[in-house]
């Protein structure tokens, strides 16, 4: 709430002090204070928002590292990424690997492309939340059917409920997210589309050909060493007497 208060404050002032439609794209506070004849304000703008972008850089790179250090871990990417440094406990490897392949493709992709490919996976990703949500809070076998689910039956009661605590105003929450993002989505040029049904292909082929039976396979020997590991500790501890096995 707070930043959002702040941000609503910030183009409020903005606005005030030029006109909408003089505002430049690229860096409108900048040039807002520069029109202004505060020169001095532009740099102190400029530095803080070199140091916002490079920020949010640093965590998503770290954030992108930490995520393949967990999936490599379960096989769904090379093994080499789920390596922890010895002294310092991190995914150095990962962070290493993320960042170049970052480095690569910033230098030599358009940025507005790489924008509205975010764009497009984020809203994506946020209405398939939204849909997991109604999924869950009114669809259950016997009860309600599928279809009325993803038709969005406003007046199907309820399968769900939170025990705790749980998202409000549902379903009219999760709908306007819904069309919000829909919304947002048809304002992105086709070839972006493309681009993401593109790489989505590419990685579902992956998943498919490789990703499933290697977590697969993970899944199954970790099963193997639990179940190995439980038969040793009964054996040990029937050795030294602690347990007592049953007679007949």
């Amino acid at each position: 709430m707070t930043v959002i208060t702040i941000y609503s404050v910030l183009e409020t002032v903005l606005c005030l002090m030029q006109l909408f439609s003089q505002l430049d794209r690229d860096a409108p506070f900048t040039i807002v204070f520069q029109a202004a004849g505060m020169n001095w304000a532009k740099y102190i703008v400029a530095l803080g928002a070199l140091m916002g972008m490079t920020r949010v850089l640093l965590a998503i790179i770290i954030g992108q590292a930490l995520y393949f250090t967990h999936i490599s871990r379960i096989h769904l990417a090379p093994p080499i990424l789920a390596v922890i440094h010895k002294n310092y406990g991190t995914p150095m490897d990962a962070t290493i690997i993320m960042t170049a392949a970052n480095c690569l493709v910033a230098f030599f992709t358009s940025l507005d492309i790489l924008a509205n490919l975010l764009l497009i996976s984020m809203l994506f990703i946020f209405s398939l939340v939204d849909i997991r949500l109604l999924v869950r809070r009114y669809y259950a076998t016997g009860e309600t059917s599928f279809l009325a689910t993803h038709g969005l039956q406003l007046m199907v009661k309820q399968a769900r409920k939170p025990k705790l605590w749980g998202v409000q105003l549902v379903p009219w929450l999760p709908l306007a997210s819904v069309g919000i993002n829909v919304f947002i989505m048809c304002s992105i040029d086709g070839a972006s589309f493309l681009r993401f049904l593109g790489w989505s292909s590419l990685l579902l082929v992956y998943y498919l050909l490789i990703g499933l039976h290697a977590s697969y396979n993970a899944s199954k020997d970790g099963m193997k060493v639990r179940v190995t590991s439980g038969v040793s500790m009964t054996s040990e501890a029937m050795e030294q007497g602690e347990i007592t096995p049953a007679r007949k």
